[in-house]
């Protein structure tokens, strides 16, 4: 697992709770897990659980963001499309592993 450190602002000192969201399959688009962060912190721990939790289990995740080009873990609107057949009741699944993973990285501070 990713090892990426960052430093926590003094307020930010528990996991910020963040509303994970399943966004259905839709035109050329498969099931994808959102999610809009605060701060930057919030949005890499996120991003790395997302993205940790989604490769262990082989799905092949892609990274879209909705806020610049380059804004990887910029605040705003981030969500990781699968790119493997998967019923939404293992998405579902999912959730609670990636909040689980997100506490992990935070608690590595």
């Amino acid at each position: 697992m990713n090892k990426e450190k960052f430093e926590l602002k003094e307020e930010e000192t528990s996991l910020p709770e963040v509303s994970l969201d399943i966004k259905d399959p839709i035109g050329d688009k498969n099931f994808m897990i959102k999610f809009e962060g605060k701060t930057e912190q919030e949005c890499r721990t996120f991003n790395l659980a997302i993205r940790d939790v989604l490769r262990a289990e082989n799905l092949s995740p892609f990274h879209q963001t909705g806020t610049t080009p380059f804004g990887e873990n910029e605040p705003g609107y981030h969500a990781w499309e699968i790119w493997k057949d998967i019923s939404k009741e293992a998405v579902e699944r999912l959730l609670s592993k990636i909040k689980q993973r997100a506490l992990e990285i935070w608690d590595e501070k």
